[in-house]
């Protein structure tokens, strides 16, 4: 179900932008979220 929810997201961002959501150069922070508490992300995130 997952699989399948990803692959359609992907393909309407594709569709209506032109653009592969997978590109990291499209985003300006990437934070893995399994790494860091939360709440470090979110004193640290700002800084960024």
């Amino acid at each position: 179900m997952l699989g399948g929810n990803d692959r359609a997201r992907t393909a309407c961002v594709q569709h209506c932008y032109g653009a592969d959501p997978a590109d990291p150069r499209l985003y300006h922070l990437v934070i893995d979220t399994m790494g860091p508490p939360v709440p470090v992300i979110v004193v640290a995130a700002p800084a960024v």
